[in-house]
């Protein structure tokens, strides 16, 4: 799996520097967000990630264990023996596991369907870019500039 991870991020910044370069060579300035979604692990809604599971056909016995792996969960912190009161987890996919991952990507699959610019993902992080080709794309808004959906706004 790490050979793939690695692959994958490496042939999408392969294909990133091409368009750059593509777009320099033909003096054409590009717009560009950088999208850390580290954090976004903890905040994936549980009831919408699973309504999506089962639109991709996860049903059955795998969506109520995907379900009870995802609820009623609690957290704590300990600092030199010290604990702090269990809190419930209300949204996230637990992280250091292997399923974590996997329904984090399986979540943010659709974001291609909602963005017109371009867009590369690297496992967490995410890369928007657009040419800009007339005065209008410079006076576009970032969210109407590059392409999101009414949703996402």
């Amino acid at each position: 799996m790490y050979v793939c991870m690695l692959y994958c991020c490496e042939t999408q910044l392969l294909v990133t520097i091409q368009d750059l370069l593509f777009h320099r060579d033909k003096h054409v300035f590009v717009d560009m967000a950088i999208l850390d979604f580290s954090k976004a692990f903890d905040v994936v809604p549980h009831r919408r990630l699973l309504v999506k599971l089962s639109l991709y056909g996860i049903n059955g016995p795998i969506i109520r264990w995907i379900e009870a792996f995802l609820t009623d969960r609690v957290q704590r912190v300990v600092v030199e023996g010290f604990r702090s009161p269990e809190g419930k987890v209300l949204s996230g996919v637990p992280q250091g596991t292997v399923l974590g991952p996997l329904l984090f990507l399986l979540h943010t699959n659709d974001l291609q369907s909602v963005i017109t610019s371009q867009i590369r993902l690297f496992a967490d992080d995410c890369l928007i870019y657009r040419p800009i080709r007339s005065s209008a794309d410079c006076e576009a808004g970032p969210a109407k500039g590059f392409g999101f959906s009414g949703a996402m706004e």
